[in-house]
């Protein structure tokens, strides 16, 4: 209820700001995960000094949640990410990603989807965004991630419980 009444004088308001990507998405994401990580960016978002944005959907995924074709796979005590995301609302502006991907399991199973957190500023190699606006003028992007390497903390919450 309080999302709704804040979200509605946004609205009345028409300020542009992500709130209910960063706030009630990708903030209730974090909260559910638990952990330090997922903690500190909780803080951040709430100081302000972080934007979190939500890479689950895929080239081939439509309307199916599940089908997540994105890898993650341990490389000692790294992850390896490979795939790519569509359309990230607000990528642009974001300091966090929520990353899905799969760590086990069937294509279009829902069990073996693990949530990813990536750090924009420090995703260099492995990581290419293409921007560009969309028909109500926001911006989004689409994502590759070809070999990019994560600490272990980067995976939130349970492997394979996304």
């Amino acid at each position: 209820v309080e999302a709704m009444v804040i979200a509605e004088a946004l609205g009345h308001a028409l300020v542009i700001e992500p709130f209910v990507d960063t706030v009630v998405v990708a903030g209730g994401l974090l909260q559910r995960a638990g952990g330090d990580a997922a903690q500190n960016v909780l803080e951040d978002l709430v100081g302000g000094a972080a934007v979190v944005a939500v890479a689950a959907t895929e080239p081939t995924s439509g309307d199916n949640w599940y089908s997540v074709e994105t890898t993650a796979r341990r490389d000692g005590d790294e992850w390896v990410l490979d795939g790519s995301k569509i359309v990230v609302v607000n990528a642009l502006f974001a300091t966090h990603l929520l990353v899905t991907a799969r760590t086990s399991g069937d294509t279009t199973d829902k069990d073996g989807i693990s949530l990813f957190l990536v750090e924009t500023a420090s995703a260099g190699s492995g990581f290419t965004a293409h921007h560009y606006r969309t028909v109500d003028d926001r911006r989004a992007s689409d994502l590759e991630f070809d070999g990019l390497r994560l600490p272990a903390s980067a995976l939130l919450g349970p492997e394979g419980q996304a």
